[in-house]
């Protein structure tokens, strides 16, 4: 079946489709740039030293959680020289584990959430 979109989703779509003021090209690679400068500032912090000292930190905007997980997991195998242990939640979405094992150098570990004798 369909999913159920919200009616407040579909008034926004038709305000967003109806404003020709709106710039709809495509984003750069890296995204929309207030965005990740914003989240960079919101998960380190206003007075972070990597982000005003350091000049170290750096972001990038994705289409989706997968798109997300995909490159998260590509710079781990390429740039972690750690352990490359990728420790999933069990349950977790298919396609995780799918995603993992199709990248060389890494390895999917199950990790179970809940103890099953008490089932907390």
């Amino acid at each position: 079946g369909k999913p159920w979109v919200l009616p407040v989703v579909r008034k926004a779509e038709s305000m967003l489709a109806a404003d020709e003021t709106l710039n709809k090209e495509y984003l750069s690679m890296g995204g929309l740039q207030s965005f990740t400068d914003a989240a960079t500032r919101l998960v380190l912090g206003e007075n972070s030293r990597l982000i005003n000292e350091e000049n170290r930190a750096v972001a990038l905007q994705t289409l989706s959680g997968t798109g997300a997980l995909h490159i998260a997991l590509q710079f781990i195998a390429q740039f972690y020289p750690g352990c490359k242990d990728i420790l999933v939640s069990n349950p977790s979405w298919g396609n995780h584990k799918l995603m993992i094992d199709r990248i060389p150098g890494i390895k999917f570990v199950h990790v179970h959430l809940l103890r099953p004798q008490n089932n907390d």
